[in-house]
């Protein structure tokens, strides 16, 4: 069980990369205009299968919102696991000076939140939260 755990544990890892995705498109926005994105992603894996969406909204190109959320499966490998997980993330723009051209510096600081819950056999067995804080440039 602890070499599931392990395993289980990875892709919550990558959850906190992935959570700050949407903050990308303030990246592309001019300070002062507004901007919604949506991102998914589905994978299929040696040990995984499963799906990830992500929605974004950027208030005036300097401070964005996220939501996430996903949804896994490890039946691959003999493992009747499934992993679900709920997050939402926040950014604010501290430093913008591109504003429609192609280099310039851009800093921000963000926090994600995500919740996970992993059932084996359908029942609930573990849950976890994570938090994270974090400097863009």
């Amino acid at each position: 069980m602890k070499k599931a755990f392990v395993w289980l544990g990875l892709p919550s890892l990558a959850f906190l990369f992935l959570a700050s995705t949407a903050f990308a498109q303030s990246s592309f926005l001019e300070k002062g205009k507004s901007g919604f994105g949506i991102s998914t992603t589905v994978q299929e894996s040696f040990w995984e299968d499963g799906y990830f969406i992500e929605a974004g909204y950027s208030f005036n190109g300097v401070f964005d919102v996220a939501v996430a959320y996903g949804d896994f499966t490890y039946d691959k490998i003999g493992w009747d696991f499934k992993e679900t997980e709920l997050g939402v993330g926040l950014e604010y723009w501290v430093l913008r000076t591109r504003t429609g051209t192609d280099r310039g510096i851009d800093v921000g600081l963000w926090t994600s939140y995500s919740m996970e819950e992993y059932k084996e056999d359908g029942i609930k067995r573990y849950t976890g939260n994570d938090l994270a804080l974090g400097i863009e440039l």
